[in-house]
């Protein structure tokens, strides 16, 4: 999105567009559409990468963000997935998942191996990726983390993701916690679908910072929308109209950034701004998604 546009066949935007419309009645089939596709990209266990198979960009190995967000669209429709053991293994020290599944980090990841035999390679075919400087095999990042809790729902040491994502809405850190969602707007989101009905706290530290200025793009409209709507919290009825008043003439809403490619890591859960020339990414389909989720929400029982 900075010198030009390029069509990416990716599993990780079917699988964020998928969660977005899990509840929207009117995109049903568009939903149903979608976990066929996550359903021919599932690997081995119920695990999911960043890219689709067969695509010619830069090796990545399985990755907890892509799989959480892969097998809570897919078990909306009953599809199970039997990740679990290896993610609840997948944690640091302090208790948070790390980004990357890498085989040899615990006994359980190599289960990985005797259901995919080129799962021997992942640490080798990494090397590369790793070395780049670009992300790192230890990687621990905030949004992702949330995302995972979504997936995983209640699990023992809940209580430590739960309370380190509530640290980082005290501080503000929402811009900075996390390599890759550099977007406040979409952490607040993240962090709402994970915490909601388990941080009074986080409640009104969020709804505390939706407001939206009248210059804020269209995506931020949604966010906020789908946030106060989360948390059951009164919409501004000028929300609504600024959003419709937003849709392009063939129907879709504006593009706009939802992730950056890295950033720069200075501490624990803590990032640097992204660099001007950085990939940005995002697309006009992730965009219309947020807004017919917050439309539909917004709207659901309003008359005319």
């Amino acid at each position: 999105m900075i010198e030009r546009r390029v069509s990416d066949p990716c599993v990780f935007v079917t699988a964020f567009i998928a969660n977005v419309l899990a509840e929207c009645p009117q995109a049903a089939l568009i939903f149903e559409r979608a976990c066929s596709f996550l359903t021919r990209e599932r690997e081995a266990g119920g695990f999911f990468r960043y890219w689709k198979k067969g695509h010619h960009g830069q090796y990545v190995p399985l990755d907890v963000d892509d799989t959480a967000l892969g097998a809570a669209a897919l078990g909306k429709l009953g599809r199970q997935s039997d990740n679990r053991a290896v993610l609840l293994e997948n944690r640091d020290p302090h208790g948070m998942f790390y980004t990357w599944i890498v085989p040899s980090r615990g006994r359980r990841h190599w289960r990985l191996i005797g259901r995919d035999w080129r799962q021997a390679f992942a640490p080798l075919r990494s090397r590369q990726l790793f070395a780049s400087g670009r992300i790192e095999r230890d990687d621990v990042d905030a949004g992702i983390n949330a995302n995972v809790l979504v997936w995983l729902g209640s699990f023992e040491g809940d209580d430590r993701v739960i309370d380190k994502l509530v640290e980082i809405l005290r501080g503000g850190r929402e811009p900075s916690c996390d390599r890759y969602y550099n977007d406040p707007f979409l952490i607040l989101y993240m962090f709402s679908r994970a915490l909601v009905g388990r941080s009074e706290e986080a409640r009104s530290l969020i709804l505390s910072r939706t407001s939206v200025s009248p210059e804020a793009p269209a995506i931020h409209v949604a966010l906020a929308i789908l946030v106060r709507s989360i948390w059951g919290a009164p919409i501004d009825e000028d929300w609504i109209d600024r959003l419709l008043l937003a849709q392009q003439p063939a129907g879709e809403w504006p593009i706009a950034p939802l992730y950056v490619a890295s950033r720069e890591r200075r501490g624990y859960l803590d990032f640097a701004p992204a660099p001007e020339k950085v990939w940005r990414v995002g697309s006009e389909a992730m965009t219309t998604a947020l807004s017919v989720s917050a439309l539909d929400r917004a709207l659901a029982g309003r008359e005319g």
